[in-house]
């Protein structure tokens, strides 16, 4: 408290804002949220309330817990704690968004160490999320970092955190939110082996998409529900579905997935004993795997062909 009696005006409002971010931030963070300046931040820095660290990712600037815990007390009292608290959220809502679609592309492993270093603060923004009854936030969020808790094995907080905010009153209706959230459980759910818990997910997600989404968000959320019936046994329906989400896919030039979804058809094709059949489909889609960068793809890939080479 004598410390900050001795900061100006400028030094004690940087001080309160940066505490908002849990495990710390990088600069760009803390100028979005907190409007932070070189010269105050350094004036921070120098007088040892705010630390540095050099990351694989850049630098990062962080507190002492006590010390952050000091500087909350000073944001929750403020009038400004609210905003500062919604410009956090914001920010991470649009990293998180960023890093979906490359989290299983050619930099894959940069952007899960990105949101590695910010996991803190992902959670930050979903407990405000959850208790600001923000949904919208929180799912979208939530379904976009899913296969980061995939790839990092956090399954269980990340099935928690859906259950917690699909339950929010302000997530009960049909929207493209919701739909994102129950996409990301059927995600979660199917990797942790609860396959009726994920076509749950899944069809109550498509059935939202048909409502509220356009031409790719029902093909996306009928994919996701094709892999469902030959995990119970009923290989042919899942065939057929591939067949649908193939013809939807090529309909709207998603040339990419649509071979990905053959490899899928292939595999089902194998399954029911048509090797024959099965193999150009597969090699279609090992060979574009081959060219893509993307190692989830690429493993895929060698054990559909491990499969294939097997049975042939």
């Amino acid at each position: 408290e004598w410390s900050y009696a001795l900061l100006d005006s400028g030094e004690q409002r940087l001080f309160r804002y940066v505490s908002v971010f849990a495990g710390g931030s990088t600069f760009e963070a803390a100028e979005d949220v907190c409007g932070a300046d070189p010269d105050t931040l350094q004036s921070l820095l120098d007088k040892s309330l705010v630390r540095r660290r050099d990351t694989e990712i850049g630098p990062r600037y962080w507190m002492l817990e006590t010390i952050r815990e000091y500087a909350i007390e000073r944001l929750d009292e403020s009038p400004e704690a609210q905003d500062v608290r919604h410009r956090h959220a914001q920010f991470f809502l649009a990293l998180a968004e960023e890093a979906e679609p490359n989290l299983t592309g050619p930099d894959g492993v940069q952007w899960v160490n990105r949101l590695t270093h910010d996991h803190d603060n992902i959670r930050a923004t979903l407990r405000w999320s959850v208790q600001s009854n923000e949904a919208e936030v929180g799912l979208r969020l939530a379904g976009a970092v899913w296969r980061f808790w995939h790839q990092r094995a956090h399954f269980r907080e990340a099935r928690a955190w859906f259950n917690e905010l699909l339950s929010l009153p302000s997530a009960a209706g049909a929207s493209a939110a919701r739909a994102k959230g129950l996409t990301g459980l059927g995600g979660i759910a199917y990797w942790q082996g609860d396959y009726p818990a994920a076509e749950s997910a899944y069809e109550e997600a498509l059935a939202i998409q048909r409502d509220v989404g356009e031409d790719g968000d029902v093909t996306e959320a009928m994919l996701n529900l094709s892999y469902m019936p030959a995990l119970r046994g009923d290989v042919p329906a899942s065939l057929r579905l591939y067949e649908e989400v193939i013809e939807r896919l090529e309909r709207i030039g998603d040339t990419e997935k649509a071979s990905y979804v053959k490899a899928m058809l292939g595999y089902g094709l194998m399954m029911e004993g048509d090797v024959t059949a099965a193999r150009p489909l597969i090699e279609e889609s090992f060979n574009l795997a081959m060219q893509s960068g993307d190692a989830f793809m690429t493993a895929g890939a060698y054990q559909m062909m491990g499969q294939l080479e097997r049975l042939s």
